[in-house]
């Protein structure tokens, strides 16, 4: 009994090891975000994301969504913009939403009315602070805090 509990713990703390965030990221399910304190274009928060060890997050799934929404939602009053820049974007081709590297979105969760891609110009994904953090196509030269994934995690 004891030599299995010691393989339990050993385990444990191996996969603990294993599976922790990077300094400043923060543990959501099996992967790990940060948003990041400085304000930032679509294209300058894909290299801020980059240089703190990551990328702008990919949403997968519902169950990452409401992940992350409920985060954001617990931390909104640190974050100094409304919105925050997640991965995707529709300037390729309109209404075809993307990720970097040109695979398409396989999950959102759209603000009613949205994306409206207002006056042709919206053509980058964001997570709207209107108390959900739902999905919403903006400017990509407005300037918001990134959400990043990292790499490792």
């Amino acid at each position: 009994m004891a030599s299995f509990q010691t393989a339990v713990a050993l385990v444990f703390v191996v996969f603990g090891v294993v599976s922790s965030c990077p300094e400043g990221y923060h543990r959501l399910g099996s992967k790990c975000y940060a948003v990041l304190r400085e304000e930032f274009s679509w294209p300058e928060a894909q290299t801020a994301c980059r240089t703190f060890g990551g990328f702008l997050a990919e949403i997968r799934s519902s169950e990452e969504y409401h992940l992350i929404s409920g985060w954001l939602s617990q931390i909104k009053a640190t974050i100094p913009s409304v919105s925050v820049w997640s991965s995707g974007s529709d300037m390729l081709i309109e209404g075809q939403w993307m990720h970097p590297g040109s695979t398409r979105l396989t999950y959102a969760h759209w603000a009613h009315g949205q994306p409206n891609n207002h006056n042709h110009k919206e053509h980058c994904l964001s997570l709207w602070g209107n108390g959900h953090y739902q999905y919403n196509d903006l400017a990509c030269s407005i300037e918001l805090n990134p959400l990043c994934q990292s790499r490792s995690g």
